[in-house]
């Protein structure tokens, strides 16, 4: 009984390198499509400010119910990660009425967070 052998413990966690090329790669891919993401979000941003318009960020939004634009409940927030490379929740986006419908179909689909408001307020302000 003595020379008996133990049983050997399982490892639970074993893998090859291989195993972990795939993985670390598929992290990268999936970090670098987030990354393009909030790269086009940004550049969304700047084209709004180009054409007219204007992008309020949740930071920069008043108080729900308090401004003439209330927004019936607040705007969903994006994930956490994405907070963590620098996206932020964009409440709602302004267009100046003369705006294209192209142009907001584009910011719609780039901010499906934001409310979407085409303003005549703009359109005389910047006469």
């Amino acid at each position: 009984m003595a020379d008996a052998e133990p049983k050997p413990r399982r490892r639970w966690f074993q893998f090859g390198l291989g195993t972990m090329f795939v993985l670390l790669t598929l992290a990268a891919v999936w970090l670098g499509w987030e990354l393009k993401f909030i790269r086009d979000r940004k550049a969304m941003y700047a084209f709004v400010k180009d054409r007219g318009g204007s992008v309020r960020a949740r930071r920069d939004c008043p108080p729900y119910g308090v401004h003439q634009w209330t927004i019936e409940t607040p705007p969903e927030r994006i994930p956490r990660w994405r907070r963590w490379l620098g996206d932020e929740t964009v409440c709602f986006v302004v267009w100046p009425s003369s705006a294209q419908e192209s142009d907001i179909q584009k910011a719609k689909a780039m901010f499906p967070e934001a409310k979407t408001i085409t303003s005549t307020f703009l359109d005389e302000a910047s006469e």
